[in-house]
């Protein structure tokens, strides 16, 4: 996806990014992600996996670039390999990524009324939009679309609070 890509060389030709490269020769993109409440507005977090050191660093970048957090933890399970995200296979934009994202939530979730959107972009075996609604209901609304072919994967529902099973002190 040409903004996509144009979003990673803004990144990678930034003085920061470099520096931090030289530190982290191994390192890779491993995601974009960002969240969406009311308008979409331009800009990115991209995230680089380093495997030696088994740490995200994040650089967000609108019209500058900026180091999010560096080093950081990965959530992930042990055994779980982050792998590299490549832009050649995505050949499904946000724009239409949200598109299919939101007939889906309107034709089994709609009555889930979402309040902000989250969107990761990444490597699950293929490249794939992860995309989740959080809802006014405190429920997380999250459908995978194939970021090459635009079909739906999956889609799920969980409440973000089980408030059956606290125990009131």
């Amino acid at each position: 996806m040409h903004n996509l890509q144009k979003t990673l060389d803004h990144v990678q030709a930034s003085p920061m990014f470099k520096a931090w490269l030289a530190d982290h020769p191994a390192a890779y993109l491993s995601s974009f992600f960002k969240i969406i409440e009311g308008q979409d507005v331009d800009w990115w977090q991209l995230d680089f996996y380093y495997p030696k050191g088994d740490t995200i660093t994040s650089f967000v970048v609108d019209d500058k670039v900026k180091l999010a957090t560096k080093d950081s933890a990965v959530f992930k399970k042990e055994k779980d390999i982050v792998q590299a995200l490549d832009l050649k296979v995505v050949h499904i934009d946000i724009k239409r990524a949200l598109q299919i994202a939101q007939e889906r939530q309107q034709e089994k979730y709609h009555m889930e009324k979402p309040s902000k959107t989250i969107v990761l972009l990444q490597m699950i075996h293929r490249a794939l939009w992860n995309i989740s609604f959080l809802t006014s209901s405190f429920k997380l609304v999250n459908i995978r679309v194939d970021a090459k072919t635009g079909d739906v994967l999956e889609d799920s529902i969980v409440p973000l609070f089980d408030f059956d099973h606290q125990k009131v002190s």
